[in-house]
């Protein structure tokens, strides 16, 4: 692919919560735009953005009363914030072969719609095989619920072992 390209497509998106005290559905009908940038052979450029249609949130209500960390628990906030318009991702990915079968992924922005931060993986992929195993380790910040370019104070680490595979009759 030459360097750079740019990719991108605007489609409606609808954002969904099914179940819970205050009704059976919520959902907000956005218009999405997403684009990936290949910078270079190694780096790339990730973006989305969704600007609100039509939604029903007015009507959510309850608020979680953990006293845990409100990780995913504030969904309420982040759908309520976000109805008119938000940006899901915003991230720099720097890929790297580091060995035979071995890459490696960094990656830096933000991720989703409530984490942003710094991270990456570490992925083992024999050549001509149907597996591969990744390692993975992020430094992760919950988000401001606008969705937009500002955080909380919640700060976290997080890592995964992941087994991943391609069933050969269907891929």
């Amino acid at each position: 692919v030459k360097s750079p390209s740019i990719f991108w497509h605007i489609a409606p998106s609808l954002q969904s919560q099914i179940g819970g005290p205050d009704g059976f559905y919520f959902g907000n009908l956005a218009l999405s735009f997403h684009t990936e940038i290949i910078l270079t052979s190694n780096l790339t450029f990730q973006a989305s953005a969704n600007a609100g249609i039509l939604n029903n949130y007015e009507d959510l209500k309850l608020l979680s009363d953990s006293v845990l960390p409100h990780v995913r628990t504030d969904q309420v906030l982040y759908a309520k914030e976000s109805s008119n318009f938000n940006i899901p991702r915003f991230q720099f990915n720097y890929f790297h072969r580091l060995g035979k079968d071995t890459y490696s992924k960094i990656s830096a922005g933000i991720f989703e719609a409530m984490f942003g931060g710094i991270g990456g993986e570490v992925l083992y992929r024999p050549f001509k095989k149907n597996y591969a195993v990744g390692v993975e380790l992020w430094d992760v910040t919950q988000r401001a619920y606008d969705q937009k370019f500002s955080f909380n104070d919640y700060q976290t680490e997080t890592g995964h072992l992941t087994l991943y595979y391609e069933e050969p009759r269907t891929n």
